[in-house]
C-alpha cells in the first residue's frame, strides 16, 4: 500500500503496519531463496500459452510477522494466485490435529514411556525442526507458468517453475509427498488417522509435521540420528531441544504457542495473538477490570438484537474466540454458548462477549488465564 509517496505494509493477517526496512529486507531475503533453490526458469511467455492455454499467474506479496510486538519475526512470502475453480480432491494436502502435539508433550513427561525417576537424562525429550523453504524443496508435478516478479522481471518471458511455488493449488500436496517419502525410507510408519503423524517402532521415535514444522519425541541418541537424516535431504533449522538435562532448552515456542519444561512438567501456553487482538478490536486496556470467571449464568437481559456492523463485530469476534479455546478450555463452554448466537446475536450477547473477553485478556499477563495445560511426572 503507497502513503504520500512513500510505501506502506500491513501484516496479512493482523492489519496491523509493518516495519517497511524489515519488510524489504525480508523480500530480499525471499528472492535469494528462489534463486538459490531454482524455484523456476525463466521461458517465452509464448510457451506458457501454447501449452496451458493460458496467460502465466499472477502473484502478490505476503508479508507476516509471525512473532509479536516484543519478538518481531519477519516472514515476506512471494504467492502465485492460482484460483480455485473447481473441486479437485486430487491436490488435498492433510494438516496434523492440535492434538497430536499435544499427546507428544504428555508422552515425554509420562513415566513408564519416556521418563522414569532416578534416571533422569536417560528419558524421552522433544525435537523441534522447520525445514527452510519447505515447498521450494518440493519438485513442481505438473506445468505451472507464473508472471516474473519485479524483482527479477525480464521483457517477453515468464516463469515456469520447477520446484513447488506458493499459492498453487497441489504445493501442499507435493511437500507432503515429498517429507512423506523421506520419512518412510527412514523407517516411518505413516498415521492412519492423521497421514502427517509418524511412527519408528525401531527406534521408539515419534514425529508430528505441521507445514514445514518437524516436532519429534524420542531417546537423546534416537533424536540426533533424526537430526543427521533429515539434514543431509532437507535444508532444515535446529529450533531447540526440550529435555531434563541442564544443557537442554527449557522453552521454546511452536506454532506460536509457549511450551515449557518445568521441574514439575510441561507447561503450554495458548497463543496470546488472539486474545491481544480481541482486545484491540474492543478498545480495551490493562486497565479495564479483569474478571475471574468466562461467563455467568444470566436469566435476563436486554434481548435487543444488534445492528449490522455490531453483528458483524460480534461474529468476527466469536469466530475468533471460538478458534483460541482449542488451547484455552477454561473458555471452551463459554466460546460455545456466544457461537449458539452468531447467526441473530442480540445485547446481551454482546455484553457476554465482552465479560468472556475480558476474562482473556492477556493485561497483565497471568499464567492462570494463559496456561492451558500442565503435564508432570
Amino acid at each position: 500500500r503507497q502513503e504520500e509517496g512513500d510505501w506502506a505494509y500491513w501484516d496479512d493477517v493482523t492489519g496491523q503496519m509493518l516495519d517497511k526496512e524489515a519488510v524489504n529486507e525480508a523480500r530480499k531475503e525471499e528472492m535469494r531463496e528462489f534463486k538459490k533453490h531454482g524455484v523456476y526458469e525463466k521461458v517465452p511467455i509464448e510457451e506458457c500459452y501454447r501449452v496451458t492455454g493460458k496467460a502465466p499467474l499472477a502473484h502478490r506479496w505476503l508479508d507476516i510477522n509471525k512473532g509479536d510486538d516484543e519478538n518481531v519475526e519477519m516472514r515476506s512470502r512471494l504467492v502465485a494466485k492460482e484460483i480455485k475453480r473447481d473441486n479437485r480432491e486430487d491436490l488435498f494436502a492433510a494438516t496434523p490435529p492440535l492434538e497430536a502435539i499435544k499427546v507428544l508433550l504428555s508422552l515425554a513427561v509420562t513415566e513408564g514411556i519416556g521418563y522414569s525417576k532416578g534416571c533422569r537424562g536417560q528419558g524421552m525429550k522433544l525435537d523441534f525442526i522447520d525445514v527452510r523453504r519447505a515447498y521450494f524443496q518440493a519438485k513442481a508435478r505438473r506445468d505451472v507458468y507464473v508472471k516474473l516478479p519485479e524483482e527479477d522481471d525480464e521483457p517477453g518471458m515468464c516463469g515456469k517453475l520447477i520446484q513447488s511455488l506458493y499459492g498453487t493449488r497441489d504445493a501442499a500436496q507435493n511437500w507432503e509427498e515429498c517429507y512423506a517419502e523421506v520419512m518412510e525410507k527412514l523407517g516411518f510408519r505413516r498415521g492412519r488417522a492423521s497421514t502427517c503423524v509418524f511412527y519408528n517402532e525401531g527406534r521408539d521415535a515419534r514425529v508430528v509435521v505441521h507445514g514445514d514444522d518437524f516436532t519429534v519425541l524420542g531417546m537423546h541418541n534416537e533424536l540426533d540420528w533424526f537430526r543427521s537424516k533429515i539434514a543431509d535431504r532437507f535444508e532444515v533449522k535446529f529450533r531447540g531441544r526440550l529435555g531434563p538435562d541442564a544443557k537442554d532448552d527449557k522453552s521454546i515456542r511452536i506454532l506460536n504457542r509457549v511450551v515449557q519444561w518445568t521441574s514439575e512438567g510441561i507447561e503450554y501456553e495458548a497463543d496470546q495473538r488472539h486474545a491481544e487482538l480481541i482486545v484491540q478490536q474492543l478498545g480495551l486496556s490493562g486497565a479495564s477490570k479483569s474478571v475471574s470467571t468466562p461467563c455467568v449464568q444470566i436469566h435476563h437481559g436486554d434481548e435487543t438484537p444488534l445492528g449490522k456492523e455490531e453483528s458483524t463485530m460480534y461474529r468476527a469476534l466469536a469466530a475468533r474466540a471460538n478458534y483460541m479455546s482449542q488451547d484455552r478450555s477454561d473458555v471452551g463452554f463459554a466460546v460455545k454458548e456466544l457461537c449458539r448466537h452468531m447467526s441473530n446475536p442480540r445485547r446481551c450477547d454482546w455484553d457476554r462477549l465482552k465479560r468472556c473477553l475480558l476474562y482473556t485478556s492477556p493485561s497483565p499477563r497471568d499464567k492462570r488465564q494463559s496456561r492451558m495445560a500442565c503435564w508432570g511426572w
